[in-house]
């Protein structure tokens, strides 16, 4: 069935990252993220953020692939280095037509040592640069940006 188990591949550079599968065994056009956090070095400039909307298949997967719900992209500018959350709808296209909405959370962050920012948004397990440690990236817990996306 179509949309069982859902994911998104988020593509910053040359680095891509997959959030896990929303479980929807009832098929629902709506699927829902909980937890997923992705991280990727910003150096400043237009940049593009490119998602990609699978549906998780097992043998299917393996001769052609997950099949594509669809594609769209984020547009940055440097201006959004601020270290506000922002929400943004980004429209999928699947062969030019209209393929549905990704609706995300994404905050632009200065971090010492990597540039100007990092952009984050969906997945658990960030990889991080040589040199750096996980509580580089984290949000103090008394700052009104603190609640989990």
């Amino acid at each position: 069935a179509l949309l069982s188990a859902v994911y998104v591949e988020l593509t910053f550079g040359g680095r891509t990252v997959k959030t896990g599968c929303a479980s929807n065994p009832d098929s629902f056009c709506s699927v829902g993220f909980e937890g997923e956090r992705a991280l990727f070095a910003y150096s400043g400039g237009p940049a593009e953020l490119k998602l990609s909307v699978r549906d998780k298949r097992g043998l299917q997967s393996a001769l052609r692939g997950d099949p594509l719900v669809g594609e769209g992209v984020l547009k940055l500018t440097p201006g959004l280095v601020d270290m506000f959350p922002r929400w943004a709808d980004v429209q999928l296209e699947r062969a030019g037509a209209a393929a549905g909405t990704v609706s995300l959370r994404y905050q632009l962050l200065a971090v010492p040592g990597l540039g100007l920012g990092a952009a984050t948004g969906s997945e658990a397990q960030p990889q991080l640069q040589p040199g750096t440690s996980a509580e580089e990236f984290q949000t103090p817990p008394d700052s009104p940006r603190s609640e989990v996306f």
